[in-house]
């Protein structure tokens, strides 16, 4: 023992004890309840979810062939399709897809690497679904037990629609809606000016825009009514703006107005 360790022999002992005290501390900070609920959440689709076991069974729903065929044509043509092109009785005709954007993933995941692609897709975006689906709830509850079982039911909820469908991929833009809509209420309004690229986007993923654009209705609704009942809300003039400006942004796609 040299004589600096003689005259304290305390200092091996202390930077264990301080090196053992970080190291408890980043343990803490990086696996806390958040992400072992994440983990258990994001466990669910491929414990109970049919069309994420083995047997394959998300292969058996038809539409991913139709999307596929829909997207292969549409990367390997690079022109947006107005006609039907996979039909024996009505091929030709005038035709929207306004699913377009939401097949693109599914079709590059097969791409590079086939069927497990889509299986590895189909994964993300359930669970994409369900983490949003936490991370709202923790933050309106701002409990993570409230939370967690808040996002179990609506894994129950989603699971309605397991498989890949591009459905799922507009579970998220309605999430985000939802989200920005409870930022106003407490008081975020400047979020509000995301929903416009919003419905740009979600015009081209899915149909369900629509139901998007109720949710903002009632939004102005409940506004104008807490307006007319005395209770304190936020400027109308803004919102409506958003509004028109969201109904605008659903016309920016390849399909136009039809």
């Amino acid at each position: 023992m040299d004589s600096t360790s003689a005259q304290n022999p305390s200092v091996p002992e202390s930077a264990s004890i301080a090196t053992g005290g970080a190291f408890k501390r980043a343990f803490n900070r990086i696996f806390t309840r958040h992400l072992m609920n994440m983990a258990v959440l994001m466990a669910l689709p491929v414990i109970f979810t049919t069309s994420l076991n083995p047997s394959r069974e998300s292969l058996r729903d038809p539409d991913i062939w139709w999307h596929l065929a829909n997207a292969r044509i549409l990367c390997s043509t690079h022109h947006f399709m107005h006609s039907v092109p996979n039909s024996f009785t009505v091929a030709g005709e005038r035709w929207v897809n306004p699913e377009w954007l939401s097949e693109l993933p599914y079709w590059f995941s097969y791409q590079a690497l086939g069927l497990r692609g889509i299986y590895l897709l189909e994964w993300l975006v359930f669970s994409g679904n369900i983490l949003f689906f936490y991370w709202r709830s923790q933050w309106r509850a701002n409990h993570a037990g409230a939370a967690f079982w808040a996002a179990a039911l609506g894994f129950i909820l989603i699971s309605v629609n397991a498989g890949p469908r591009t459905i799922a991929i507009a579970y998220l833009a309605m999430s985000s809606e939802l989200a920005i809509l409870e930022a106003a209420e407490r008081g975020k309004t400047r979020l509000l000016w995301l929903l416009p690229p919003l419905f740009c986007l979600w015009v081209n993923l899915h149909g369900g825009y629509v139901i998007g654009l109720v949710l903002l209705g009632l939004a102005l609704v409940g506004e104008t009514a807490a307006r007319v009942l005395g209770q304190k809300s936020a400027p109308l003039q803004p919102l409506l703006l958003i509004c028109l400006l969201s109904g605008l942004a659903t016309l920016i796609s390849p399909n136009g107005r039809r």
